[in-house]
C-alpha cells in the first residue's frame, strides 16, 4: 500500500506509477494541526503521519 498526498493534481504521475507497480494507491490527507502540534514540521514527519491516518482507513 502507499499512500499519496496530491494523487489528483501533482501527485498523479507517481500514483499512476506506483499502481503499475502492483500497490494499493490511497489518497491522504494533510496531517491535522491538533495532530501535528509540539512534533515540528518535516517531510518525514508529515509522510509518517500520513501512513497512520491511511493505515486507519476504513476500508469495509
Amino acid at each position: 500500500m502507499a499512500s499519496i498526498e496530491g494523487t489528483r493534481s501533482c501527485g498523479v504521475g507517481l500514483a499512476r506509477a506506483v499502481a503499475a507497480a502492483g500497490l494499493v494507491v490511497v489518497e491522504c490527507e494533510q496531517p491535522n494541526r491538533k495532530a501535528r502540534r509540539g512534533k515540528g514540521k518535516s517531510d518525514p514527519l508529515d509522510a509518517h503521519l500520513a501512513m497512520l491516518a491511511a493505515l486507519r482507513l476504513d476500508a469495509g
